[in-house]
């Protein structure tokens, strides 16, 4: 090997090492600024401790860290540490699973428009699951995520109106509309149920 390739070489690895130390470098001063903002009581500097701890983003994966920083930022009202606690008590994460507690933090992160928050709530509504079956409720809730573009919401609705089901009449106007509507979301089932009923997407 020649003298300048070598040289070459030596200068790629260290400018390599020089940009993954920065990376690294950055990560922790990233961190470091949010846990201050967290301790400091930002609900949006708390709900991201909370991701990072969740998803173990260069850090120890913690669902009891996870927890602790949802719930700090979800009793200031943030919407998707609401969200994410509640998914946390579905899923038994680290925590009892208590469907009673998910309602209460999903309700509250309805009211506030999140559309995600809305459709489980219909969800919820729709089987009785941590608060009493009641379909109209369910429909309310699925409309408003529906309205918030929210596909899953959209499909739901339009399986409903097409079989007459929870509640609602048989309505095959309404169930492509919704059908296309979630479609044009990127919702593939209702892409394929489209297609299966003679329609375009």
């Amino acid at each position: 090997m020649s003298m300048l390739k070598q040289f070459c070489g030596q200068v790629i690895f260290a400018l390599v090492l020089s940009m993954t130390q920065n990376t690294a470098l950055a990560h922790k001063l990233g961190f470091y600024e949010i846990n201050i903002k967290a301790l400091q009581g930002n609900a949006s500097a708390q709900y991201n401790l909370g991701v990072i701890y969740d998803q173990g983003q260069g850090v120890v994966q913690s669902n009891t860290e996870a927890f602790k920083w949802y719930d700090q930022a979800a009793n200031q009202g943030h919407k998707s540490a609401l969200y994410n606690l509640a998914l946390m008590y579905a899923n038994g994460q680290g925590i009892q699973q208590d469907y009673a507690k998910v309602f209460e933090l999903m309700s509250k992160a309805a009211e506030q428009n999140d559309a995600d928050s809305q459709f489980y709530c219909g969800l919820m509504y729709e089987n009785g699951q941590g608060v009493n079956k009641d379909t109209k409720v369910a429909n309310m809730w699925y409309l408003k995520a529906a309205n918030n573009d929210h596909s899953n919401a959209q499909m739901t609705l339009a399986k409903h109106y097409l079989n007459g089901s929870n509640g609602l009449p048989k309505d095959k106007t309404q169930a492509l509309m919704w059908l296309k509507k979630a479609a044009s979301n990127g919702h593939d089932q209702a892409k394929l149920l489209l297609k299966s009923l003679g329609e375009s997407v």
